[in-house]
């Protein structure tokens, strides 16, 4: 009886910080215009980059400070219009209808409303050129959380999913179970105490 309350509260524990964790970087961030994308590749890992590289940025771009993102953590992008983008901006864009990439954006056409962009992690002169400003979903935060990327995709996931519900139904029955044996407690004691009051009369 008390391994399965101990279980329920642990699992009630769980539950609301699964809640809280999911609310702060994903639901509530939302609601202030800010989507959380996930980073899958290594173009933007800062780590990597030679001093040369940073040199040859400032140089011809006239970018003082890059920002990378590791694989796995979490970025957020906000809408941003053309006119305000700049040079060391990170854009988040769509390259085809399924494919999303986060690039350093190194050159701007305003007649042909197109940017050039730059994974800082690729060779130099490996640039994405003339896209188009219609697939800029916004610019990407300075910042990332570590990992939470991963956490995001995971919880897309059809495994996910299943584990969810798998874990509601566990926890109702759980609270169901403990409800029974409560009451039947609450039952067995009304019953002691009526017998003991018989026996005294």
């Amino acid at each position: 009886m008390k391994a399965l309350k101990i279980l329920e509260t642990v699992m009630t524990v769980l539950l609301a910080a699964a809640v809280i964790l999911v609310a702060g970087i994903y639901y509530i961030p939302k609601m202030f215009g800010y989507d959380p994308k996930a980073v899958v590749s290594g173009s933007m890992v800062l780590a990597g980059v030679s001093d040369s590289d940073r040199q040859y940025y400032k140089e011809e771009y006239g970018i003082e400070q890059l920002h990378g993102y590791d694989v796995g953590c979490l970025v957020y992008v906000h809408p941003i219009d053309f006119a305000d983008i700049k040079n060391g901006d990170s854009i988040t864009y769509k390259l085809d209808s399924d494919f999303v990439v986060t690039h350093m954006v190194i050159g701007s056409d305003p007649k042909t409303r197109t940017l050039t962009t730059h994974g800082i992690a690729n060779a130099i002169g490996l640039n994405e050129n003339g896209i188009p400003y219609a697939n800029v979903l916004g610019k990407a935060s300075d910042f990332s959380i570590p990992f939470a990327g991963y956490v995001l995709d995971w919880a897309s996931s059809a495994a996910a999913k299943i584990l969810l519900i798998t874990y509601i139904a566990v926890y109702i029955i759980l609270m169901v179970a403990n409800n029974l044996i409560d009451k039947k407690a609450g039952k067995d004691d009304d019953v002691n105490g009526e017998s003991k009051e018989t026996k005294s009369e």
